[in-house]
């Protein structure tokens, strides 16, 4: 059975292996790793949005884990030392070359197996390349103390891709090990930072966790495996690797960890051999350790049986294999996940606008001003062209419900239920002085009125306060034509604003005179206030009762003074029917003079301040700013030089976007591809 088992097994790596030197699998892998490395440079946002699926190597910090590494390449190139040596990612991509690259780099002299660094994000220097894995080392290390320091962890990756016709198509993300305490010089929360820097890597669905721990510990303590489980508690996408084998104490063995008795993970476990410390002094060739590690399994006589599924070269198969595997999965996802962050490229490339440098500067303002123009008149009158703002409505219709808002706040207000009968009488009294008074007092209504009137002053100018604030908002949200251009924009603001503050100053001396003019007359002979006699009329009921009619007429003709009703036996003070009319009277006149302001106030506002910026607009704008910089080619210059920022995300968005169509074109071209 286990002879069987084993020539399965061959058949089963054979047929892989043929699988993965195909020219499609080889070119997916290259434009993954190039894809993955754009998206890092531009920003974890979008790596966050893309997720490559890639193989994510967790241990402690004395687990091996560098070794397997440097036996799964075939090389020594990673650092070492006590401690934490790993202190930023490696994300490692392995690529197989084709026949036909290899034969063309011996064409031409060029080495077939070399390193590759890509430049650091920010940095000036290009790619570092070298088939020296000695400089591989070298350049880790130069870059790790350049980001980090001495002591310090960042989760900064460094992108290495190894070219070679021996390798598998591989992704490898080594991590810093966990560890527990800090020693002297670290940070106090070093071991939750490299902690929390694994979890962000292996969380993702698409990671595939290597989980390495050293055999000669109990593997129920293993940091890796416990760390694992947090984001992947029932072990479906965990392969568990075992180390230091031969280290374990004598007569004891792992098999139980091996053939799953004591851990459940889907993927299983694999046990290696890794050189020794005084190996790797002796600098041991990779292809005699390996030799080495194989007679090891062979020769133990617990792992003879399980040998062929044990050590390196099983190893890198396995995880070539899975990670084949995975990709193949999730190519529908990743398709689509490119095609959307792909369509947010390009409407970022759209708000940024093209590349304008060769057009003249004075031909990109006159444009720009004039669409600035544009865009306030639209979004003040609406249309197809308005634009909205953050809550989606644009600013005309906020204005529009500024307008509603201060009708519906002047339909509540009663100002004289305010005053109580005990005022109206006081005033009643004092406007007749020492004379006893016969007929009604004018004077004490017209008090009564202009006090009421004072009350609508507030909540006008208060709506002309909103209306200015949406204004000015309306005047930054309509600068982003100017995006591009940071200077322009900010002096284009700030003209718009200074225009929009001296009309509101106009319209809040316009208000404050209307105001004033509805105290300066008070117009009693106004139709409505009559209301057809039934307001005068409910006023003589209360004074003198009986029949109105006549008294009516006399008022219409402008007789004013009526009969005043003064109870005889009640020492000469008002009577309650004269309040009462005074009252109803002065409520009646106030209505009059709220709906005159209803719809004065909203006019005055779209006559001094809408209406008002836009012929200002179309009139002084361009001649503020074109007109006053004709000729003179350094003030075009200073005003339209561009943001850098914008510049620099405009180049890497196109590059992001180039990448993208370019990986979605490779993509949609593969065959079906099956294991």
């Amino acid at each position: 059975k286990a002879t069987v088992s084993v020539l399965n097994c061959h058949r089963e790596d054979s047929r892989f292996t043929r699988t993965m030197d195909t020219k499609e699998f080889a070119e997916l892998s290259k434009v993954l790793s190039h894809l993955q490395t754009v998206c890092t440079h531009v920003g974890c946002d979008v790596s966050e949005k893309i997720q490559i699926p890639q193989i994510v190597v967790i241990g402690s910090q004395s687990a091996g884990k560098s070794s397997v590494l440097e036996a799964v390449v075939g090389w020594d190139f990673l650092p070492r030392g006590t401690g934490i040596v790993t202190r930023r990612p490696l994300v490692l991509s392995m690529m197989r070359m084709t026949p036909e690259e290899e034969k063309q780099r011996e064409a031409a002299g060029q080495p077939v197996k070399y390193a590759e660094f890509d430049p650091e994000p920010g940095s000036k220097d290009g790619r570092f390349v070298t088939d020296d894995f000695l400089k591989v080392r070298s350049e880790i290390e130069r870059r790790t103390q350049t980001m980090c320091g001495a002591r310090e962890v960042k989760n900064l990756p460094i992108r290495l891709v190894v070219k070679s016709p021996q390798l598998f198509n591989l992704t490898l993300v080594d991590l810093p090990g966990l560890t527990k305490v800090a020693v002297e010089g670290q940070s106090d929360t070093i071991a939750d930072d490299i902690r929390n820097m694994a979890l962000e890597w292996i969380r993702p669905q698409k990671s595939i966790v290597l989980a390495v721990t050293a055999a000669n510990t109990d593997i129920a303590s293993s940091d890796s495996l416990q760390l694992a489980k947090t984001v992947d508690p029932n072990g479906e996408r965990t392969l568990g690797v075992l180390t230091k084998l031969d280290l374990m104490d004598a007569g004891t063995d792992c098999l139980p960890t091996l053939t799953g008795k004591l851990v459940k993970l889907k993927l299983g476990f694999i046990g290696v051999r890794n050189r020794s410390q005084q190996e790797i002094n002796q600098a041991l060739e990779m292809k005699k350790a390996q030799d080495a590690e194989r007679q090891y399994f062979l020769n133990h006589p617990s792992y003879r049986p399980l040998a062929e599924r044990l050590g390196t070269p099983y190893l890198t198969q396995t995880l070539a294999k899975l990670l084949h595997k995975h990709i193949l999965a999730a190519l529908p996802e990743l398709k689509k996940d490119i095609q959307d962050v792909l369509e947010q490229c390009n409407a970022q490339l759209r708000q940024d606008g093209e590349d304008e440098s060769n057009t003249p500067p004075e031909t990109r303002m006159l444009h720009l001003l004039t669409s600035y123009r544009e865009a306030v008149f639209n979004c003040l009158n609406g249309g197809q062209a308005a634009q909205a703002s953050e809550d989606g409505v644009g600013r005309g219709a906020k204005i529009s419900d500024i307008f509603n808002g201060y009708v519906r706040s002047l339909d509540k207000m009663k100002p004289i239920d305010d005053i109580s009968d005990e005022d109206i009488s006081l005033r009643i009294s004092t406007s007749a002085g020492v004379r006893n008074h016969l007929f009604f007092q004018v004077d004490a209504f017209e008090s009564l009125v202009r006090g009421c009137i004072d009350k609508l002053e507030h909540p006008s100018l208060k709506c002309t306060q909103y209306v200015h604030d949406q204004m000015n908002l309306l005047a930054c949200e309509a600068s982003t034509v100017f995006t591009k251009y940071p200077v322009l924009k900010e002096q284009v603001e700030d003209f718009t604003k200074k225009l929009i503050e001296e009309d509101r100053e106009e319209l809040d001396k316009h208000v404050r005179l209307t105001v004033n003019i509805q105290k300066a007359r008070i117009n009693t002979r106004h139709p409505q206030f009559f209301n057809g006699g039934r307001n005068v009329k409910e006023m003589l009921r209360s004074l003198i009762g009986g029949d109105a009619e006549g008294q009516v007429a006399d008022a219409q003709a402008g007789s004013m003074p009526m009969p005043s009703h003064v109870d005889p036996n009640d020492d000469g003070r008002v009577a309650d029917g004269e309040i009462k009319a005074v009252r109803n009277l002065t409520k009646g006149y106030f209505e009059i003079v709220k709906q005159h302001m209803q719809h004065s106030v909203p006019g005055s506002v779209m006559h001094f301040m809408i209406d008002s910026l836009n012929k200002r607009l179309n009139s002084e704008l361009v001649k503020a700013f074109y007109g006053a910089g004709r000729g003179d080619e350094e003030y075009f210059e200073k005003l339209m030089c561009e943001d850098a920022d914008v510049v620099k995300r405009r180049q890497a968005v196109k590059l992001l976007a180039k990448t993208l169509k370019e990986s979605l074109a490779t993509l949609s071209s593969l065959r079906t591809m099956t294991l």
